[in-house]
């Protein structure tokens, strides 16, 4: 996935996140570990390299923001 590796450090990087993962569908709840997050059946949503990368973006998120669940949310209602 594009820029799964760019680090967060603004609002702007953030929006480009979660964009990305809505893109490519695979928003999924903060709170849940990357790495045991399945897409349908028993596929996992993420590679390891990927949940590896979106665990630090996730730490990144609440280094920055007070609350990402509400850009997420954001996220999630754009386009519907």
């Amino acid at each position: 996935m594009k820029n799964i590796e760019d680090k967060i450090t603004n609002t702007k990087e953030a929006e480009g996140f979660f964009k990305m993962l809505k893109e490519n569908d695979k928003l999924f709840h903060l709170d849940d570990d990357p790495f045991d997050c399945l897409k349908s059946g028993r596929n996992r949503t993420f590679t390891d390299s990927e949940a590896s990368h979106i665990t630090e973006r996730v730490k990144e998120l609440f280094c920055v923001f007070s609350d990402p669940f509400e850009m997420l949310m954001s996220a999630v209602e754009s386009d519907q």
